[in-house]
């Protein structure tokens, strides 16, 4: 068994703050049910000057995926209750304290409390407001698999932070109406110095929460400065009962299925098979797309951009909650059957127009 890594209070805190280019996310989400139907929040506080600059999101997506058949085509139907609230905020936004096992970070309606076993996000905002505790379900997950380690995604991109598959609880009101929540989700700490983004073409980053297991995988092809391809990929699976901490050897991602989203103006995947190695095991997976997307941005048609001779492009960048079947299948002939699953696929798209 790989070493077991803990999450440590110097991990939380806000990196690069003193350099022109750079970027910091504290990101919450929690996949949950109410009254037998499922949700997906979102609140993140970004900071930096990278991927939009400074800014909070808050979006709740609630309207089950749903399809019509448009000329024998696949058609995603808009969602009609999703909330998304995007606020860009100005270069000293950010409101950040430490103190000996706490740092705080405020901007604008949302507040975070981090500690190494406990992290709360406050919403103040008038149409989602509340207050959710984040709890660690099990170690923590460093991007590369070492704490602080450079991330190349690209060629000349500089990432780095951790993913934590979390328990949440607590309460949120969304216009006069409560909810309770207790279910599953993920904090998410990144910084990062430098990013080509407009170099990715295409990047699948996923957590799942199963009751035996929990996962978080990322998977990146972009392209280099002379338009060669460039691969990464990283991923952490635990393994509950076990006690198995494994770091992925190969991952491999095979949609099964395509459904169209006007609002994206290109198809994407509606079901996934996802397959992933380790020194123990291998971890299959399925995927279903289960509520509307979330739109990181706008999705565009950029039809001047010119990139290595190839003008005419289409960027895409969304948060995708899905449903997950599974089974982890030891060498040892064990096999582990999942349930409950529930998580989220990050996608990233930047393909030319033809």
């Amino acid at each position: 068994m790989n070493g077991i890594i803990n999450l440590e209070f110097d991990g939380l805190k806000a990196r690069n703050l003193d350099q022109l280019e750079r970027w910091n996310d504290w990101y919450f989400v929690v996949n949950f049910m109410n009254k037998g139907k499922e949700y997906f929040l979102t609140l993140t506080i970004n900071e930096g000057t990278l991927l939009g600059g400074n800014g909070i999101r808050l979006s709740l997506s609630s309207d089950p995926f749903s399809i019509k058949t448009e000329e024998n085509v696949k058609v995603g139907i808009k969602a009609v209750n999703e909330i998304t609230i995007n606020k860009r905020q100005g270069k000293n936004a950010l409101k950040y304290t430490e103190n000996k096992n706490l740092i705080v970070i405020e901007m604008d309606d949302l507040t975070a409390h981090c500690k190494t076993n406990e992290l709360k996000i406050i919403s103040k905002n008038e149409i989602i407001k509340g207050e959710l505790i984040f709890t660690p379900r099990g170690p923590v997950f460093w991007w590369g698999n070492k704490k602080n380690v450079q991330n190349k995604i690209t060629e000349r991109s500089d990432l780095r932070g951790f993913e934590l598959l979390s328990s949440v609880h607590g309460k949120i009101n969304v216009k006069g109406t409560e909810i309770e929540i207790n279910d599953r989700g993920l904090f998410e700490h990144l910084w990062m110095n430098s990013l080509e983004f407009l170099k990715i073409r295409l990047e699948d980053w996923i957590y799942a929460n199963f009751d035996q297991l929990f996962t978080f995988l990322c998977h990146v092809e972009s392209n280099s400065d002379d338009g060669s391809p460039y691969h990464y990929e990283t991923g952490t699976i635990y393994v509950i009962e076990e006690n198995d901490y494994l770091f992925t050897k190969k991952i491999e991602f095979m949609p099964t299925n395509w459904v169209y989203l006007k609002a994206a103006h290109r198809f994407i995947p509606l079901n996934q098979k996802i397959r992933v190695k380790t020194d123990k095991g291998t971890l299959k997976m399925k995927t279903t797309l289960s509520l509307y997307p979330q739109f990181i941005g706008r999705p565009r048609r950029i039809e001047d951009l010119t990139i290595h001779n190839i003008t005419g492009w289409n960027l895409m960048f969304y948060d995708a909650p899905i449903t997950i079947e599974g089974k982890f299948f030891y060498k040892n002939g064990k096999t582990i059957k999942l349930t409950n699953g529930r998580g989220l696929n990050n996608v990233v798209r930047n393909f030319p127009l033809y």
